[in-house]
C-alpha cells in the first residue's frame, strides 16, 4: 500500500471519528435541549389553558361576588320585592355577563328566585342539579366551608359542577351586605356552561390547540381512554408524542374534588424539528468541513511530503537500477526532506568513493595474485631446473670428471712423445681401457 493511500485512510478516519463524535455530542445535548424545551413549551401551553379556564371562573366568581355584596341584593333576600327583579332580573342581565344561570337561595336552599337560560334564545333550560323551588341541604354549593365560620366573607365556591346538559362553570357567594358584617340571607349562585364558546374563547387567549370531554360516562376518543388513568392520578400532565406533535393530557376536578373534565392540548413539534434540522445541518457541515480539511490536507501532504518522497523513492530506485551513483536528486528544500535528500545525495557520492576505491583495490589485489601465480609458476620452473641441474651434477660427479682432469694433465706431460707413453709407459697403456 503506498503512502498517500495510507495517509488517505488515517485521514478518513479521523474525519469520520470527529463527524461521529460531534454527532454523538450534538444528540445528547443540543437535541436533548431541543427535547427538553419543546416539552417545556407544551406544558406551558397547557398551563395557559388552564390559567384561561380559571381565569373564566374567576371572572364569573367575581360577578357572582359583585352581586351578592349588593345592598339591593341584600333587601331582596329579605322582602322579595317585585322591584328588583323587573330591574336587575331580565333576560338582558343573563346576555350581558354570557351567564345560563342566575339563582338567589336564602339560608336553607330554598329558591328566592331562579332561572337558568339560553341568553342567544332566551329559552328556559331545565337541570335536575337546579330545581325551581328549592336546592338540597346538601348540595355542594349551599355547603359552608371551614374558613366561613369566623370571615363570612371567605365562604364561597367557584369552579366546574357537572350538570345532566354539561359541564357548568358556577360560582356560589353568600349574600351580605357591603361591609360584610351581618349575617347572611342566603347565597347568589351564578353560572355558564363549558360549552364551544367559552372553550373557543379559551382558544383566543392562548393559541394553543385543545379539546376538552366530560367525564361523563360518554365514549372518550381511544388516546384519551388510554391516558384517562394516569391523567387523573398524576398531578403532572401525561405526555404522549408522535412524528409531528406532542399531546398533553390533564384532567380538571369539580366543585367536589373529582375528575369533571380531560383536556387534551396539541402542540406541533416545531422546537423538534428544528432542532433536528440543527443537528443536520451540524452533521452535513461537520462532514463538508471534514472532506475539506481532508482536501487541503492532502493538497499539502502532497506538495510538502508524498510528491518529495516519491521523487526520492523513484530517485533511488533508479539508482538501483542503473547504478549511476553520480546523478543527483536536487531537492533545493531547507526542511527534514531537503536535509534527507542532501544527505541521500552525499551517501552517493561516498558509496561512488568507496566502490571505486575497492575496485582499485580489488584490481590491485587481482595484480598481486597474477604476480603469486607468475612466482609461483616461475619457482615450479626453476625447481625443475635446480632438479635438473642436481641430475646433472650428480651424473656430472659420477663421470669421474677428476680423473679426466688428470688424464688431460698426463697427456699434457707426455705430449712430445705421446705414441712412447700410450705404447710402452704402464700408465698409457691404461688410457685406451680408461676411455
Amino acid at each position: 500500500m503506498s503512502l498517500r493511500s495510507k495517509i488517505v485512510i488515517i485521514l478518513s478516519a479521523v474525519v469520520l471519528a470527529y463527524a461521529l463524535t460531534d454527532t454523538l455530542i450534538l444528540r445528547t445535548t443540543v437535541s436533548r435541549g431541543f427535547l427538553v424545551l419543546e416539552r417545556s413549551e407544551a406544558r406551558e401551553d397547557m398551563n395557559r389553558i388552564l390559567e384561561s379556564i380559571e381565569k373564566e371562573i374567576l371572572n364569573l366568581d367575581k360577578l357572582c361576588f359583585d352581586w351578592s355584596v349588593r345592598d339591593q341584593t341584600y333587601q331582596f333576600a329579605a322582602d322579595r320585592n317585585a322591584g328588583y327583579v323587573e330591574s336587575n332580573l331580565g333576560l338582558n342581565t343573563f346576555r350581558s355577563n354570557r351567564i345560563e344561570l342566575f339563582y338567589i337561595c336564602d339560608t336553607k336552599g330554598k329558591v328566592i328566585w331562579g332561572d337558568i337560560r339560553d341568553p342567544s334564545t332566551g329559552e328556559q333550560i331545565k337541570l335536575a342539579e337546579f330545581p325551581r323551588e328549592a336546592l338540597f341541604p346538601s348540595h355542594p354549593l349551599l355547603l359552608l366551608s371551614t374558613e366561613a365560620l369566623n370571615d363570612p366573607l371567605s365562604d364561597f365556591k367557584r369552579g366546574i359542577f357537572p350538570t345532566e346538559s354539561g359541564l357548568m362553570l358556577v360560582g356560589s357567594r353568600p349574600i351580605l351586605p357591603g361591609g360584610g358584617r351581618s349575617e347572611p340571607r342566603g347565597r347568589v349562585i351564578v353560572g355558564k356552561f363549558l360549552d364551544q364558546e367559552v372553550l373557543d374563547s379559551v382558544h383566543d387567549q392562548t393559541r394553543v390547540s385543545f379539546r376538552g370531554w366530560p367525564l361523563n360516562g360518554s365514549p372518550l376518543p381511544g388516546d384519551v381512554a388510554a391516558v384517562l388513568d394516569e391523567a387523573t392520578s398524576s398531578t403532572e400532565p401525561v405526555l404522549r408524542q408522535d412524528d409531528e406533535s406532542l399531546f398533553l393530557y390533564t384532567t380538571l376536578s369539580d366543585v367536589n374534588n373529582y375528575p369533571a373534565l380531560v383536556l387534551r392540548a396539541v402542540t406541533d413539534r416545531d422546537v423538534a424539528i428544528a432542532g433536528a434540522t440543527a443537528v443536520r445541518y451540524a452533521l452535513l457541515s461537520t462532514i463538508a468541513s471534514g472532506l475539506i480539511m481532508l482536501t487541503v490536507l492532502l493538497g499539502l501532504l502532497q506538495r510538502a511530503v508524498i510528491a518529495p518522497l516519491s521523487a526520492l523513492t523513484e530517485h533511488a530506485v533508479s539508482i538501483g537500477h542503473k547504478e549511476n551513483f553520480a546523478a543527483k536528486i536536487g531537492l533545493d528544500r531547507d526542511d527534514e526532506i531537503g536535509i534527507l535528500s542532501r544527505e541521500f545525495d552525499n551517501m552517493m557520492d561516498k558509496l561512488a568513493q568507496s566502490r571505486a576505491a575497492l575496485a582499485e583495490t580489488a584490481r590491485t589485489a587481482g595484480m598481486s595474485e597474477i604476480a603469486t601465480g607468475i612466482l609461483h609458476n616461475v619457482g615450479n620452473v626453476l625447481n625443475s631446473v635446480n632438479v635438473s641441474a642436481a641430475l646433472v651434477s650428480e651424473k656430472a660427479q659420477d663421470l669421474g670428471v677428476a680423473d679426466l682432469e688428470s688424464l688431460s694433465q698426463l697427456l699434457e706431460q707426455n705430449a712430445e712423445d705421446l705414441a712412447s707413453f700410450v705404447s710402452s709407459d704402464p700408465r698409457g697403456k691404461q688410457l685406451q681401457p680408461y676411455l
